[in-house]
């Protein structure tokens, strides 16, 4: 075939990548971890780094999102960090947003964490290109809705117009074993409001428990179950009784 056919298709290609990326086009959830029971937060954690490997090991920056009304959740983090360190990934930096009283677990304090407003992301730019340069990860510890690229003025996405491309998030959600609480939010899907973070949310947990029903999942045990979403977004489904 002539050069030009050739060059138009790599430019296509191209495009839809850019544009995937840019827009939030995004192709089928890729599941990564099936529900599994763990003993504790922790251990999902510890066992979530080890099914990312791979992908955490290969970045310098990576934003966790939690559940702010279950700060419990944070222990998965714990569990995640710790597998982190176990495997020698060297932690460079960590910083933290809160918008209440939440604080971390005992465990986070060796890693020396700063309190992240948003309204300084400009001043940690500098710091944030030298981190490319270094060994080892800047981590950002934030809600879930402030980590996923799904919102447009989330932390990803605001740290991405910087000169950093994609940024990694994993980020918590529920993973809902009430039927009545799954019959609420069912509604979240046929009148989905694309501009409603909280309704995309919801509607991601409805479709996600809806297929893993037949498997008649134990409400009575800790749950975690991983998807990947587009380019760089992981999501941990996580039920705990």
């Amino acid at each position: 075939m002539p050069k030009w056919f050739w060059v138009v298709l790599a430019i296509i290609i191209s495009s839809g990548i850019y544009f995937s990326i840019r827009f939030g086009l995004r192709p089928k959830p890729i599941p990564l971890m099936k529900p599994n029971t763990f003993s504790s937060l922790e251990e999902m954690g510890v066992v979530s780094f080890r099914r990312l490997f791979q992908p955490i090991r290969s970045e310098k920056i990576l934003v966790l999102g939690h559940d702010p009304e279950k700060p419990q959740t944070l222990e998965i983090w714990q569990g995640l960090l710790k597998g982190a360190v176990q495997s020698n990934v060297k932690i460079q930096k960590m910083y933290h947003y809160t918008s209440g009283q939440e604080t971390l677990p005992e465990y986070f304090a060796q890693f020396n964490p700063i309190p992240l407003d948003l309204d300084q992301l400009q001043s940690v730019r500098d710091e944030l290109v030298k981190s490319r340069k270094r060994h080892g990860l800047t981590i950002f510890i934030v809600p879930t809705e402030l980590a996923t690229h799904l919102r447009e003025d989330s932390l990803t996405k605001k740290m991405e117009v910087l000169p950093l491309g994609p940024v990694l998030s994993f980020s918590q959600i529920r993973l809902v074993l009430d039927p009545e609480e799954l019959d609420r939010i069912s509604s979240s899907c046929t009148e989905l409001d694309p501009s409603d973070l909280k309704s995309r949310l919801e509607c991601i947990e409805f479709r996600y428990t809806k297929s893993q029903w037949r498997k008649k999942l134990d409400p009575e045990k800790i749950l975690g179950a991983i998807e990947r979403y587009g380019l760089k977004e992981y999501l941990l489904f996580v039920h705990q009784p």
